[in-house]
């Protein structure tokens, strides 16, 4: 009887953990897709008041051959930016990453930049439509599809 309840309460333990793991990184998954949500949300309200979304970076690169975190910078630096040092950091860091380039080079093709910036804040895009757009000509490896869900969903 003993081994019995020893057993019994090892699998109840053992789900236990597991369930909390479960919880534990549902609630990871959803904190990083607020943190995208916000990155986007800092973008459209500090950068595109003044620059279309679409062709700001690539402006500023052909104009001054500098990549995102200095160009970023130099626009945080200017009197009517609005935007403080923590959030010119956090937005060279998304123009310099994979989810920025992607959305630009591929989505972009075809779609319009506030599309995208809509799709990504109403989250109800899925990895098969993702898919079907691959299959349509967007130029994306399968992994790149997990990038950009992960960024709409």
């Amino acid at each position: 009887m003993s081994k019995i309840s020893i057993t019994v309460f090892a699998v109840l333990l053992s789900l236990l953990v597991l369930n909390v793991y479960a919880d534990q990184m549902k609630q990871a998954q959803e904190a990083g897709k607020e943190k995208e949500m916000a990155l986007l949300d800092l973008f459209d309200s500090k950068c595109t008041k003044c620059h279309d979304a679409k062709t700001s970076q690539i402006l500023h690169e052909i104009e001054s051959g500098e990549m995102p975190p200095n160009i970023v910078k130099t626009m945080q630096r200017r009197e009517n930016s609005g935007m403080s040092l923590r959030e010119a950091d956090r937005i060279a860091k998304f123009l310099d990453g994979p989810t920025l380039a992607l959305l630009e080079t591929e989505c972009s093709k075809c779609h319009n930049p506030y599309r995208i910036l809509a799709a990504c804040r109403a989250g109800n895009i899925s990895k098969e439509k993702i898919k079907e757009m691959q299959k349509k000509g967007a130029k994306v490896t399968d992994e790149q599809i997990d990038i950009i869900y992960d960024a709409v969903k």
